[in-house]
């Protein structure tokens, strides 16, 4: 078991290692290597499902090797470790509680309520998970400052911030840096031209829809009352 955790976890980590590493080099030869982002990012499920045993320490055995690569993983997938891990255990802890309920709704139907969880699945959560990196920038106190602004009894945002800050803000900044040079090396690497260089980004975004089309199913006929 230990050495299928090993094999598998090297695969995760040669899948956003030929994203942003061998693509972009092949864009500059030709434009038919963008096509190579079509495996590569639906590979995105597998991904995070590594990632997700990454978080609940089942990855590898010893917590420090299985921290270590989780990072690594995250790197690639594009958001910091500390926060995915954060924010996935503060999901479990408040799953179906007036603080994370996304996946039932109180009043209205169905057709009112999933639009808008749909554009949030499909790719909003993705883009704030990545966006988080700007975060790095921000000193503790303001950290403090807007965790409690985010605070309501309606969600988890507050909670997730002011945990990421009390117990791994050194590693989340350490590990936002590497995403930041990482991908941004990826982009410029594309090639000569612009357009390349968004063409490998709109194909790592598409991550987002990806994964949440195959690791969520929303609830329709769930209701709290």
């Amino acid at each position: 078991m230990r050495r299928l955790s090993a094999v598998l976890t090297a695969a995760a980590v040669a899948v956003p290692a030929a994203g942003l590493g061998l693509v972009p080099l092949g864009l500059r030869a030709s434009p038919t290597w963008g096509y190579a982002l079509v495996p590569l990012t639906l590979l995105t499920t597998p991904l995070w499902s590594l990632l997700h045993e990454a978080i609940h320490g089942g990855l590898l055995p010893g917590r420090r090797a299985n921290d270590a690569w989780g990072r690594v993983l995250a790197i690639g997938y594009g958001a910091p470790f500390a926060l995915l891990k954060a924010g996935h255990l503060v999901h479990h802890r408040y799953s179906r509680t007036p603080r994370e309920r996304t996946e039932i709704y109180t009043a209205g139907s169905w057709a009112s309520h999933a639009p808008g969880y749909y554009l949030r699945l499909f790719g909003g959560l993705y883009l704030a998970e990545v966006a988080s990196v700007l975060l790095t920038v921000l000193p503790s106190r303001a950290w403090a400052a807007l965790a409690r602004r985010s605070d309501r009894p309606d969600t988890v945002a507050g909670l997730l911030l002011d945990r990421v800050r009390r117990r791994s803000l050194r590693q989340f900044r350490v590990d936002a840096l590497a995403i930041v040079v990482v991908h941004a090396a990826a982009f410029v690497a594309d090639g000569d031209t612009c357009h390349d260089g968004w063409f490998s980004a709109v194909g790592k975004q598409l991550r987002g829809p990806v994964s949440a089309g195959t690791l969520t199913v929303y609830s329709p006929g769930v209701r709290r009352h």
